[in-house]
């Protein structure tokens, strides 16, 4: 079985921190910090068979994936070995919104 490497593009990162932030002063530190490690956690399993999530449709020709942890969906891109961490948004925003 293949093994993927996985690499957080600058604007995941950003999200990363933008979800925490809010989570802190929404709920807590304690929560802000368990939904960060199951969102980190989930992208570090497409190392294996990342192409079992849905494509999404992008007009290119780019392999752009999504998969769901939570309320959370993870975009992501397979290129070569490597999967690329694009994105990561709360379900409530519309996906389309994203220059992905």
């Amino acid at each position: 079985m293949i093994r993927y490497n996985v690499l957080f593009q600058p604007e995941a990162e950003a999200n990363l921190d933008e979800i925490f932030e809010y989570t802190v002063w929404k709920y807590g530190n304690a929560k802000a910090l368990f939904i960060i490690q199951k969102l980190v956690a989930s992208a570090k399993k497409l190392s294996f068979m990342p192409r079992k999530f849905r494509r999404v449709d992008t007009n290119t020709n780019r392999e752009i994936r999504c998969c769901v942890e939570g309320k959370y969906r993870i975009f992501y891109e397979v290129y070569g070995d490597m999967v690329r961490i694009l994105r990561i948004h709360h379900t409530s925003r519309s996906e389309r919104r994203f220059n992905i």
